[in-house]
């Protein structure tokens, strides 16, 4: 995203939008003059309570709940397809798997298109049309600080205090976020609505109130070694296990 985004009158669709990151993505759309609204989510009823908190907050504002499996090609093109025009789409929909490798094939291909492909199915509707009109777009994608960082117990994790993350992940999981602080969803959705009017590449979430992924970004590309040995040491000790050495394998 290179250029400045101003979500007034904007038409956006924001996936996961029945509660965390994406119902206060959507309601602070409503509040900051969005035109339009496409809640989707997979819970048809939550992105429909989704759609009536915006039209709450703007009665202007054109709100709609409607199912959606972002996981799902077919089902995520269809909607895009069959509504007006998007200007802004949110790929905010993701799960949060525990477990490591061995997890089923299946579990990876569905967290794989869920958590990534979802954005390469949007951008491949929505890029052309925007060209073909010449008028600008947007993509705001809710990603974790586990891609940057490191989640013990599960990769697809999100360290903000949404359902996803309070009911999937298990409690070594847990205790690790919660050492540097949980972000609350509407503190999230307003940070990245900031940063989209500002034009900002990556954003961040959460210095303000004490959580620091910028910090621990810079720490791990400064010495990788050192904090792969940190992350193994802060695991045993949520494990209450005492194995040291080195890992059975090493990344060239």
């Amino acid at each position: 995203m290179a250029n400045c985004f101003s979500v007034v009158g904007v038409r956006a669709a924001v996936t996961g939008a029945g509660s965390g990151i994406g119902r206060a993505i959507c309601t602070a759309l409503a509040k900051k003059g969005a035109h339009s609204i496409l809640a989707l989510d997979l819970d048809s009823d939550s992105a429909k309570e989704t759609a009536l908190l915006c039209k709450s907050i703007s009665p202007h504002c054109k709100a709609e709940g409607v199912h959606c499996d972002a996981s799902d090609s077919a089902s995520l093109r269809e909607v895009l397809r069959a509504r007006e025009p998007v200007d802004l789409f949110c790929a905010n929909a993701g799960v949060a798997t525990p477990g490591d490798c061995s997890v089923s094939d299946s579990t990876w291909l569905k967290t794989f298109n869920l958590n990534v492909m979802q954005l390469v199915w949007a951008t491949d509707e929505l890029v052309p049309v925007w060209r073909e009109r010449g008028t600008p777009g947007a993509l705001l994608v809710t990603a974790s600080a586990a891609g940057l960082l490191t989640q013990l117990g599960s990769a697809p994790y999100s360290a903000v205090r949404t359902p996803l993350a309070l009911a999937a992940l298990d409690d070594a999981a847990m205790r690790a976020a919660g050492l540097d602080g949980v972000i609350e969803p509407e503190d999230v959705a307003e940070e990245a609505l900031e940063s989209l009017a500002e034009g900002t590449f990556l954003c961040m979430p959460g210095s303000a109130k004490g959580v620091q992924t910028a910090r621990h970004v810079e720490k791990k590309c400064a010495d990788r070694e050192r904090w792969i040995n940190g992350m193994r040491r802060l695991q045993r000790k949520l494990l209450g296990t005492a194995t040291d050495g080195p890992a059975p394998h090493s990344k060239l």
